[in-house]
């Protein structure tokens, strides 16, 4: 009698990869799970390590799955909770000095951050501190953050600034994929 053993170690970690980048066709999902996100952010810096979210409309429930996300892709994730604008700054150098946060997204939904003083606030600051900034629209990447990310029918454009790129140590892929497009600007 031959006996075997089969880890499942690396089909649970390849059944969650195809789950983050395979959204449910049935529901017609455009949006992007942020396992997605930092899927896409991992491939702009692999050695991405520690992320940091800031949001105002962040749930318990969506910090929870943000950092599990983030368990599964060898990244810790760092989730602030901002009350209010003036919280912004002493949130932000937080993140930087006491998590040492190597990039800084903000999620789906915060409207709030990406208005005048918190964006130019953020994209001055990730700037001089060499930090990426990904953004959930391509209107607040065109004011100067890293990159913007867009799901259409789970086929993922990722637009990238190519100088902020170089500042922050990111690479852009040169390969382009069936389902990741990479635009330049």
């Amino acid at each position: 009698m031959t006996s075997f053993s089969i880890s499942l170690r690396p089909f649970i970690f390849v059944s969650y990869m195809l789950s983050c980048l395979l959204p449910t066709i049935a529901l017609g999902q455009t949006t992007m799970t942020f396992g997605q996100q930092l899927f896409l952010m991992k491939t702009l810096k692999p050695s991405l390590k520690r992320l940091g979210i800031m949001s105002f409309t962040l749930t318990n429930e969506d910090a929870q799955r943000f950092v599990r996300a983030g368990r599964s892709l060898g990244v810790t994730v760092t989730v602030g909770k901002v009350r209010g604008l003036t919280e912004l700054s002493s949130l932000y150098r937080k993140l930087i000095v006491e998590f040492n946060t190597e990039m800084i997204c903000i999620p789906e939904g915060d409207d709030k951050m990406m208005l005048g003083v918190g964006l130019d606030f953020l994209r001055e600051s990730t700037l001089e501190d060499k930090i990426g900034l990904c953004v959930p629209t391509r209107e607040a990447f065109a004011k100067g953050a890293l990159c913007s990310f867009e799901n259409d029918n789970n086929k993922f454009t990722v637009y990238v600034n190519r100088r902020i790129a170089e500042v922050v140590g990111a690479t852009i892929p040169s390969g382009q994929s069936s389902t990741i497009i990479y635009i330049v600007q």
